[in-house]
């Protein structure tokens, strides 16, 4: 009777792990794709040379991004982390200065590695083996 009792602990366990885990990397794909599409906005306003807004925008990624990045921090990689972080500095300050081939430079540095934090924490069979 116990082991029957300590086998349905152990799958309850199991599932809400599963579960969790699930939910937890949902959240963080949706929080990387938010940066991502506010990367593509600053994108396009440096295409447009509106160095201001563009300005404006990197600052509101960079807040968001610290906000957030404090629960995240531990679960993601921490070179891919400390490099966007370099990188987000790095875009407002160029687009501060209006810099337009540094600025493109890093949006699309900041979106590569983003695609890369998307695609490892996206679950499929090949992230698992």
């Amino acid at each position: 009777m116990i082991y029957i009792k300590n086998t349905v602990v152990i799958c309850f366990l199991f599932f809400s792990m599963l579960v969790f885990i699930y939910i937890f990397e949902n959240k963080i794909g949706e929080f990387l794709k938010n940066i991502e599409s506010k990367a593509d906005e600053i994108e396009i306003k440096l295409d447009d040379k509106e160095y201001e807004e563009a300005f404006l925008k990197s600052q509101e990624l960079y807040n968001i991004y610290k906000e957030k990045m404090v629960y995240l921090d531990m679960i993601l990689n921490h070179s891919d982390t400390y490099g966007l972080n370099e990188e987000i500095l790095k875009l407002t300050q160029y687009a501060k200065s209006k810099s337009d081939s540094d600025g493109l430079a890093s949006v699309h540095y900041v979106k590569a590695i983003l695609r890369k934090m998307i695609n490892q924490h996206f679950i499929s069979a090949e992230n698992i083996f």
